[in-house]
């Protein structure tokens, strides 16, 4: 009878402070906060400047698309404040897109690309504001995306682009974002 009750006490116990102790416990024992930019935070640089990309590429127009997708990974996502001007920054982003190409993967009966391969190779620079250091660099950051020619449409078919063309500057944002962070 005592034995039971001891057990259903125990029983009883573990069930609220279990997972009272992993909610609380484990986020502080890993180190790990909701705020993904715990470490930047941590050293005040939480001011961005996204320079204007630049293009040596024939793709026109990617160089807003890739600027557009690195101030929405920081701005949006993480939380940064864009500021306008370079001076006013505490970390400084700074990309070149250096390759591009499209390559059809698979054609139609009548013998038009059915589906396409984009690849963009960008080069990141991210470095500290006043010291101008560079924190985090690659000089080729790639990413592709497939995308289907609907139709022959060449506003369908231009808008499918661009949507690959934003697909893959969001993929490239957010992954050098993250290798960016975890230095820190």
């Amino acid at each position: 009878m005592i034995g039971s009750r001891i057990d259903r006490w125990h029983r009883s116990f573990l069930s609220w402070t279990v997972p009272f102790l992993l909610t609380v416990l484990l986020p502080i024992s890993c180190g790990y906060r909701l705020d993904s930019v715990q470490g930047e935070e941590g050293r005040g640089l939480r001011r961005v400047f996204v320079e204007p990309f630049t293009n040596d590429t024939s793709e026109a127009k990617l160089e807003t698309i890739f600027r557009k997708a690195f101030i929405d990974q920081f701005v949006r996502i993480a939380g940064y404040r864009l500021v306008e001007n370079r001076r006013r920054a505490d970390v400084i982003l700074s990309g070149h897109i250096v390759g591009f190409s499209a390559a059809p993967l698979s054609y139609r009966e009548d013998k038009l690309a059915a589906e396409e391969r984009l690849t963009v190779t960008v080069e990141i620079i991210f470095q500290s504001g006043d010291s101008q250091q560079v924190l985090w660099s690659d000089r080729k950051f790639s990413g592709s995306e497939v995308y289907l020619l609907k139709g022959t449409d060449p506003l369908l078919v231009r808008e499918l682009r661009s949507q690959a063309l934003e697909k893959i500057a969001s993929d490239i944002a957010e992954r050098a974002y993250q290798r960016m962070v975890s230095g820190f």
